[in-house]
């Protein structure tokens, strides 16, 4: 893993682009939990107006969930 973060960004891309498309070939991701939905709104600077007030739109963005005390 250590030479991965080595490659400049685009090959790291690639190589992430390469293991995953290898997983799916060898039907290695089964599962929806496997793929969960990427969050594009939340990546920083992929949209140009990122700021507090964006962050804190609750149209786009939802609280945390509370995880419920063991029964």
């Amino acid at each position: 893993m250590r030479i991965f973060f080595a490659l400049d960004l685009i090959a790291q891309r690639q190589e992430l682009d390469r293991r995953i498309a290898e997983q799916i070939e060898q039907h290695a991701l089964q599962t929806p939990r496997q793929l969960p939905p990427l969050p594009y709104l939340g990546i920083p600077q992929w949209w140009p107006e990122q700021d507090a007030d964006f962050y804190a739109n609750t149209r786009y963005f939802r609280h945390a969930r509370q995880k419920s005390a063991p029964k």
